[in-house]
């Protein structure tokens, strides 16, 4: 007892104690900090991927339905149902993302994604020999935006400039333009226009 109370004895008992368990919460903290960052790249990286694939695939079935608008003006259904099994598995994960504006932009693209996939399942039972000419172009409508919103979302999680509009390929620049002249249309209150449009007259 009285080694125990002899101050030469204690207090370098104490430092070695109060040094491992400070060790200890310190460890603690770096591991969680390095899990917290490896599942924020892991989330990110894996979001990319998927918004590649999409951007992809968006673009494909665009370059069909665009083709068949311009040749008969009633192109048959085109698959535009996209699945997004990396968003759906990690929609509670999206905190780790960190940047508000970033969560919001994923989340709004993702929206559309559904929201347009749920219109190529309505669009597929139309009958596209009596269907009305805005049928077809609301569906191409919804499809250009969303196409751009995908674009704009995969390159600002690839770190690219916004203002630089890295564009793949000729059915891209197509999105672009036409996103741009129907955002002027809008704008001046002529959406009617759009949903008139006959592509057979281009």
């Amino acid at each position: 007892m009285e080694v125990l109370q002899d101050p030469k004895i204690i207090l370098p008992l104490l430092l070695a104690g109060f040094l491992a368990l400070a060790g200890g919460v310190v460890t603690q903290l770096i591991a969680s900090l390095w899990m917290s960052n490896h599942k924020k790249s892991a989330l990110r990286a894996a979001l990319i991927a998927e918004l590649e694939i999409t951007r992809a695939s968006l673009g494909s079935a665009l370059a069909t339905y665009r083709r068949e608008l311009k040749i008969s003006g009633r192109p048959m259904p085109v698959d535009f149902a996209i699945s997004t099994p990396v968003f759906d598995a990690n929609a509670g994960q999206l905190g780790l993302l960190g940047k508000i504006g970033l969560i919001s932009y994923v989340v709004a693209t993702y929206n559309s994604i559904k929201t347009l996939s749920e219109k190529a399942k309505l669009f597929s039972s139309v009958d596209t020999d009596g269907a009305p000419i805005f049928v077809f172009n609301n569906i191409h409508c919804y499809a250009t935006s969303t196409h751009i919103q995908v674009i704009k979302l995969h390159n600002a999680m690839l770190g690219r400039i916004p203002s630089a509009n890295f564009l793949e390929g000729e059915v891209e620049q197509e999105s672009m333009k036409i996103m741009d002249r129907d955002s002027a249309l809008i704008r001046s209150g002529q959406y009617h226009v759009i949903m008139e449009r006959r592509w057979t007259d281009a």
